[in-house]
């Protein structure tokens, strides 16, 4: 069901130019991002060593040096922790596609495996080592298990950073829904899909705007997607979803899928805070008591697909709020 308030198309400012453009690191980003992966690289490589030592020198003593064996262990730990912050800060300056599966798990995740690598190869040796008595094997085998799971902590990335949630908003606008078209309310912070979102129908609202993502930034800049409108989009149009996901946005009306080297981390990134709207009778929340909900994606009233502009949004295929 459209929206009952007042919709108003904007005409995008001549001198604001939001284009649709795919994200691509910046030459310094990218120089920086390289140094810290071969540092990264590094540093996990003396990790493995420091391993190494263990195993094939101190487990082969008569009697074991517990002290050095402990501080091999330490040492190890932190190269291997060294090297994952360094490899995950290196993801979020140059992150990879989610286009390709595969690399993607594994630059994102190799900090992980770096430690298993690290760790669980001597806790199996120890464990079976004849030369150790009970004693010996369980601290040893006990103080490498905590280090494993601090330094695999520290590896794991759970929300790893992608190319397409860099990609700027009208990016993720035409390929989800062919074509850029975004609703907003004059003080509201969020772009909305649909005219009918109750975030932006509340009673302080007298009017919706609706236009291109360059013309809801004329006036400030709104980069940030409303939860609801997304969830309900990708229920919408899944396959529109799937495909710019992977990169392939060849559906869309006028989308540009073009590198822009000066495309900002981020930019299209999904909000966590409420839209604002004080156009009606002061400042409110768009939506007040339906910002709770959760990701699932609790559709507002009437925001389906009857709505007759309503076909665009700023995202992320990262978390957003609304």
């Amino acid at each position: 069901m459209a929206t009952q308030k007042k919709v108003t198309q904007v005409e995008a400012n001549a001198k604001r130019d939001v284009q649709g453009t795919k994200f691509v690191p910046t030459a310094e980003n990218k120089k920086k991002s390289s140094t810290q992966r071969i540092i990264a690289l590094v540093s996990w490589v003396l990790a493995i060593a420091a391993e190494a030592a263990i195993i094939f020198w101190q487990l082969k003593q008569d009697p074991l040096n517990m002290v050095l064996i402990i501080i091999l262990l330490v040492v190890t730990a932190v190269l291997a922790i060294a090297g994952s912050l360094l490899w995950k800060n290196a993801n979020k300056l140059d992150p990879a596609s989610k286009s390709e599966p595969v690399k993607f798990f594994i630059q994102n995740q190799l900090g992980f495996f770096i430690s298993l690598i690290a760790f669980v190869p001597l806790i199996v040796l120890v464990l079976t080592n004849k030369n150790m008595d009970g004693k010996q094997k369980g601290i040893v085998a006990g103080i490498a298990a905590v280090l494993l799971v601090i330094a695999g902590y520290f590896g794991l990335d759970l929300n790893a950073p992608s190319v397409e949630e860099y990609s700027s908003p009208a990016y993720v606008v035409e390929g989800l829904m062919g074509e850029d078209q975004v609703y907003w309310t004059e003080s509201g912070e969020k772009l909305h899909l649909y005219d009918s979102c109750s975030y932006i129908n509340s009673s302080r609202t007298d009017e919706i705007f609706s236009g291109t993502v360059a013309a809801a930034n004329n006036d400030h800049e709104r980069n940030e997607i409303c939860k609801r409108c997304l969830n309900e989009a990708i229920e919408e149009h899944p396959d529109a979803w799937t495909k710019l996901q992977k990169g392939d946005t060849s559906s869309s009306s006028g989308s540009d899928t073009s590198s822009d080297a000066g495309s900002d981390a981020g930019s299209g990134t999904t909000g966590g805070d409420t839209d604002s709207d004080t156009s009606g009778s002061g400042a409110a929340s768009d939506g007040t008591t339906e910002d709770s909900a959760t990701g699932d994606g609790a559709t507002s009233e009437g925001a389906s697909g009857e709505n007759t502009g309503s076909s665009t949004s700023t995202s992320t295929t990262g978390a957003a709020s609304q």
